[in-house]
């Protein structure tokens, strides 16, 4: 069994069997498939999304990975400085068709964060955020203000660093500038 099959199956199974617990370390409740395996979905605009991802930005300890269709967070953009500022390796890829007096392009770059805007010449649609290759942050949450504030919107946290890698694989192929490989 594939991976993704894998991945399908246990998160059905665990919704099937309800169990649900709560991780020490996470701001919600959580589906905990085994040791190496957990999932949490949130919500917006009921759910605090915002919140939980600066939650874990500030928990990076080593990489931060994020492609993002649009971003205008001033929230998110001053999580990912300060981690820069305590040595996590963070990335960020974006849209370039997005870049405008909203986004938080310029001020992520001048302020020592790794930026570059995606060179894929159809769009770069992804939403996601890889923490130290071990959580990945994804769903249909573009990081804005309408997305925390007005928008129907999710966000799924898995942790699994092999789910991680295979996403961490797919960002390294946009940083380096390969698409549709």
């Amino acid at each position: 069994m594939k991976l993704g099959q894998a991945f399908i199956l246990g998160f059905l199974v665990g919704f099937a069997l309800c169990y649900f617990a709560v991780r020490p370390e996470t701001s919600g409740p959580a589906v905990i498939l085994s040791d190496q395996l957990w999932v949490q979905a949130y919500f917006s605009p009921d759910d605090d999304v915002e919140n939980v991802i600066a939650y874990w930005i500030g928990r990076a300890n080593a990489s931060i990975e994020i492609a993002m269709y649009t971003f205008t967070s001033s929230r998110l953009a001053q999580s990912l400085i300060d981690a820069a500022k305590r040595g996590v390796d963070v990335k960020v890829i974006l849209e370039k068709n997005n870049v405008n007096q909203y986004s938080k392009y310029v001020i992520l770059k001048s302020n020592g964060v790794g930026v570059q805007l995606d060179g894929n010449p159809s769009l770069m649609h992804n939403k996601f955020c890889i923490i130290d290759r071990e959580i990945v942050i994804t769903g249909s949450y573009n990081w804005t203000k309408s997305a925390r504030e007005e928008n129907d919107e999710n966000v799924v946290l898995i942790g699994c660093s092999e789910l991680a890698d295979l996403y961490h694989e797919e960002f390294q192929e946009m940083w380096s500038g390969q698409y549709g490989g």
